[in-house]
């Protein structure tokens, strides 16, 4: 019920959705209010983006349903999509690591 929204249907909620690549992530989504759903047949997840714009995802991914966007996990987690960066995920958020953008 909890991973759900419900007991007979799902109900929207605050995700974080991580995907990877040979264990480096490509993406992080932080969904405002969205259901999050593996399609008949598939191994992958079908979701709308905060923009209304169909993402599928197949391959290593992670989802975390939060039952508020205010949680300390939410606060955790930065957006990322790799082709829009020069830099990887770790190297950005990593506390352990810094950059340097010039």
């Amino acid at each position: 019920m909890e991973s759900n929204g419900g007991m007979i249907c799902s109900s929207k909620a605050p995700y974080i959705i991580v995907n990877q690549s040979g264990g480096i992530i490509m993406d992080v989504y932080k969904l405002n209010n969205a259901i999050v759903q593996s399609p008949d047949g598939s191994d992958g997840w079908l979701f709308l983006n905060n923009e209304g714009n169909p993402i599928y995802l197949g391959g290593d991914v992670k989802t975390i349903r939060l039952k508020n966007k205010y949680s300390t996990l939410w606060k955790k987690y930065n957006e990322y999509h790799m082709e829009n960066e020069i830099f990887s995920y770790r190297e950005l958020y990593n506390r352990s690591g810094s950059v340097t953008i010039e």
